[in-house]
């Protein structure tokens, strides 16, 4: 006990009447208690600009559950899934401001990091799809759909809620209604049509939109595959003589 007060400092540890106390005066800061306390105090704020602000700091500060280095030792888990929780949290409310003023970027990143603290979390998990379908990448959210739903069955034994099955079916009904049309624009078309045809897909329809144009109608895939389509396009006609201005569009 004399090497820890000693390591401690004896104005820490104190003994008094055969007792010794731990921090009678409070003069040791525990910042699990300075975290919960500082989210009590960001959500009395009146000022929403200024509550928000304060619980995006209080994000960036959280690096790491409590003590994880004990992360099997059982006196210490109803803490840690204490200040997890209250984390996770603070983290739904700044969800759900940030899909409010449409900042879809800042909803993927912060429902992604909820479900890194709770990989079951259906409301971040909505949220994150929602977000990834608002930034053109539905196939994206389409598959984490799967993923999400096959750990929900392993783990739970259940399927994923209504509500985000229903956004998966609105996502897969949205992308078969959309065309994209991949547009060059050439002095020779039958030359462009020579080398178009080394990155068609089997299903993709090439029709000559005048003696200049061509245009590529790109079937039930969303913005982030059809620019890779476009992307591939342009590399095909790289390095060649002819002078080509390609671009992508939504059929009308």
């Amino acid at each position: 006990m004399s090497l820890i007060r000693r390591f401690l400092g004896k104005e820490v540890l104190t003994y008094s009447d055969a007792t010794y106390c731990f921090d009678k005066d409070d003069k040791v800061i525990v910042d699990a208690e300075e975290f919960e306390s500082s989210i009590v105090s960001a959500r009395s704020c009146q000022n929403e600009e200024k509550k928000i602000l304060r619980l995006k700091q209080i994000v960036e500060g959280y690096t790491n559950d409590v003590l994880p280095e004990y992360c099997y030792e059982e006196w210490i888990v109803h803490a840690r899934e204490h200040y997890k929780d209250l984390f996770i949290d603070v983290l739904m409310e700044l969800i759900a401001h940030a899909e409010y003023s449409g900042s879809f970027a800042e909803v993927q990143d912060l429902s992604k990091r909820a479900m890194e603290k709770d990989p079951l979390n259906e409301q971040a998990c909505l949220s994150y799809m929602k977000a990834l379908a608002q930034l053109g990448q539905e196939t994206e959210a389409l598959r984490f759909y799967e993923s999400f739903s096959e750990r929900m069955e392993k783990e739970l034994g259940v399927l994923p809620p209504q509500q985000v099955k229903d956004l998966r079916d609105e996502l897969l009904t949205h992308r078969k209604r959309m065309i994209w049309i991949v547009t060059i624009e050439a002095n020779s078309v039958s030359e462009a049509m020579q080398i178009l045809k080394s990155v068609l897909r089997g299903d993709d329809e090439v029709r000559i939109i005048s003696s200049q144009k061509i245009g590529l109608f790109v079937k039930d895939v969303d913005r982030e595959v059809a620019e890779s389509i476009r992307k591939r396009v342009e590399k095909a006609f790289d390095g060649g003589s002819m002078q080509v201005k390609i671009s992508l569009r939504l059929a009308r």
